[in-house]
């Protein structure tokens, strides 16, 4: 490495420790490999140390498997009569420094009895080479099954493939968090180093490079964190106080960070740290800068990994078990993370109806996506009511819909719709109270002109026109009853004038009913006018009369008169306001004058009875069909 002026003291301190790429096998140019604490890359080629002995507990029988520094064979245990692995130290890798590692493996695996740490039978010396004896693991390593699913244990089977890892790793944080309670830092988590059983067991393996965080009383072989001096783990998975071998940030949020490194390999297949050279890849734990994640990982769970991998170890989980709890609350939330998708796809639908200005036809199609968007982000909250996704997703939808009820101008349902928001929303809000205004100022014009258009209906209150008629009609045939009875009583023949001034007493009478009708009874202006008009026509009657006495004509030729120009009146009425039924009441009129002309002496019942008859007509008319053709259109009230 070489140094100037910008270099950092953690690099020359690198520099002076001789870290370079010689430190790692050029077989293994992915720095995934461990790197030994001031390891001496010495061959010291041996023979085999296990052959069949007579008599012998153990028989060794074939490798199991090898890492950097040790050899696991499968050996059967006589005395007890089972399999059992035996590891040592490799032919080729043999040194002080491997033996010390071995016998420091076998001490702390042999202090963590914990069912995912390997147990350990007995540790044993033979030849100068230390072995130790510990339960066989029939499985695969949990690297080789996150690179082909097929290789996970059948007690994964049916299990979707992140689920059944998530689970793993939570087994591996329950080891990590024993160890800790146990003041021991395995300091070379990955997936390498985890051992799946055939039948769901999981083993946190490989302790070599453990270290103790304080002395442990009568634990002196095993190492303190004052021992430490220079790197030791795997490059790509390191912590950034590992790559600086900063002593004062060591502790769990350690291994922590290894265990977010292990969970980055799981999500990505790909190291933590990446570079060209052993020193970029330091550099890169050393930084640790915050990963970015596709879409294709859980927000959630990405997250999860960026805290657990923190450069600050103050700023990740505290511990194991406060990791492992963040995983279990990953996967309780996992369907409701699955049903929030499904629903944000057709939020993207509704929104997409919401930016058209005219929806027209599409709101059918709106209220269905919108339906379908509800239920699956309320389903979502019955799960995880805290699901961040799904309370923006409900918001959104209703935000959509609050606009697309805006361009149907459906002002009460946009109100309500933004009632249900939880957030405010001011832009909706004003449009809303905007649409509302205009509508009620709509609502009010409306109403004045349905006011107008109630006071000039004919048949709004034909009834109680009609009857109030009929009425008028019946006062004056007792009115007319009580003045013929007196003539027939009296046998005095009335005078023209005292025949007037009974007339001029109708008159009266009819007027006080008119006032009566008007004040008392709830008439639109249009009935007003038709109970008005009635006095004004019986006034113009009796004015007629008077004339035509005024000019010397008797009552029979002055009530004639009078009935022409009822006849004309009521034709004419009938005329303008195109009402047909007028046309042949009109008529009826002249039976009066006609009446009187021929008959005089009968002129008083003729006259009351063609009045009688013609006043209970109308007042039928109105009360049965109103008072135009308009009115046979509108439905009788009842």
């Amino acid at each position: 490495m070489s140094q100037d002026k910008r270099v950092s003291p953690w690099e020359q301190r690198w520099a002076a420790m001789a870290i370079d790429e010689t430190l790692v096998s050029q077989a293994e140019q992915d720095f995934g490999a461990t790197m030994r604490a001031d390891e001496v890359a010495q061959v010291a080629r041996q023979d085999l140390l296990f052959k069949e002995q007579e008599g012998g507990d153990l028989t060794v029988k074939n490798v199991l498997g090898q890492g950097g520094m040790g050899v696991v064979w499968l050996a059967d245990q006589h005395s007890i009569g089972r399999e059992v692995a035996v590891k040592t130290v490799r032919d080729d890798r043999m040194s002080e420094l491997a033996r010390s590692e071995l016998l420091r493996e076998a001490w702390i695996t042999g202090r963590l009895e914990h069912p995912n740490i390997i147990p350990v039978h007995a540790l044993s010396e033979r030849e100068g080479r230390p072995l130790f004896v510990m339960k066989r693991v029939e499985g695969t390593a949990w690297l080789d099954a996150i690179h082909d699913p097929r290789k996970l244990p059948g007690h994964f089977a049916g299990e979707d493939v992140l689920e059944a890892h998530l689970e793993i790793f939570e087994q591996v944080c329950h080891a990590v968090h024993f160890a800790h309670s146990r003041d021991i830092l395995h300091r070379d988590i990955k997936p390498e180093n985890v051992m799946l059983g055939a039948f769901g067991e999981v083993y946190l393996v490989d302790w070599g490079i453990a270290i103790a965080m304080c002395d442990i009383p009568g634990a002196s072989g095993i190492p303190t964190l004052s021992h430490l001096s220079s790197p030791a783990g795997t490059p790509c998975f390191m912590a950034p106080e590992m790559a600086g071998v900063e002593l004062q940030n060591f502790g769990p949020p350690t291994d922590v960070y290894l265990l977010g490194a292990t969970l980055h390999y799981l999500l990505t297949k790909r190291g933590r740290h990446e570079g060209n050279s052993l020193f970029a890849v330091m550099l890169a734990a050393y930084q640790s800068d915050p990963f970015d994640y596709g879409d294709d990982v859980p927000p959630m769970l990405a997250a999860i990994c960026n805290t657990a991998t923190q450069k600050d170890p103050a700023l990740r989980y505290a511990s194991a078990e406060e990791l492992r709890r963040a995983i279990v609350e990953f996967r309780r939330h996992r369907d409701s993370v699955r049903v929030t998708r499904g629903a944000l796809a057709r939020l993207r639908d509704l929104e997409g109806l919401a930016a058209l200005s005219e929806p027209g036809e599409m709101m059918v199609q709106a209220y269905s996506l919108y339906g379908e968007c509800r239920f699956g982000f309320e389903q979502a909250l019955g799960i995880w009511h805290a699901n961040p996704q799904a309370i923006a997703g409900l918001e959104s939808a209703r935000a959509a819909m609050v606009k697309l009820e805006l361009s149907q101008n459906n002002a009460s349902a946009a109100r309500s719709m933004l009632t249900e928001m939880s957030a405010p929303a001011p832009k909706l809000s004003e449009r809303v109270l905007a649409l509302e205004r205009s509508q009620a100022a709509e609502h009010v014009r409306i109403a004045a002109l349905e006011q107008r258009q109630l006071q000039l209906d004919p048949v709004a209150d034909r009834r109680q026109r009609g009857l109030a008629i009929i009425s008028l009609a019946l006062t004056l045939l007792l009115l007319n009853v009580t003045q013929m009875v007196l003539g027939a009583l009296t046998g005095h023949d009335f005078t023209d004038w005292q025949t007037f001034a009974m007339k001029t007493l109708d008159l009266a009478v009819t007027m006080g009913f008119v006032v009566g009708i008007l004040k008392f009874m709830q008439l639109n202006r249009f009935g007003k006018q038709m109970i008005l008009g009635l006095g004004w026509l019986i006034a113009a009657g009796t004015m007629m009369r008077l004339a035509c006495l005024l000019q010397g004509f008797s009552t029979e030729s002055s009530i004639l008169f009078e009935s022409v120009l009822y006849t004309g009146l009521t034709v004419g009425y009938g005329i303008t306001l195109r009402e047909r039924r007028l046309l042949w009441i009109g008529p009826f009129c002249l039976l009066s004058g006609v009446g009187t002309l021929l008959l005089p002496q009968w002129s008083w019942p003729i006259r009351t009875a063609v009045n009688l008859v013609l006043m209970i007509m109308l007042g039928a008319l109105w009360v049965r069909h109103g008072g135009s053709e308009q009115e046979e259109a509108a439905p009788s009230p009842s």
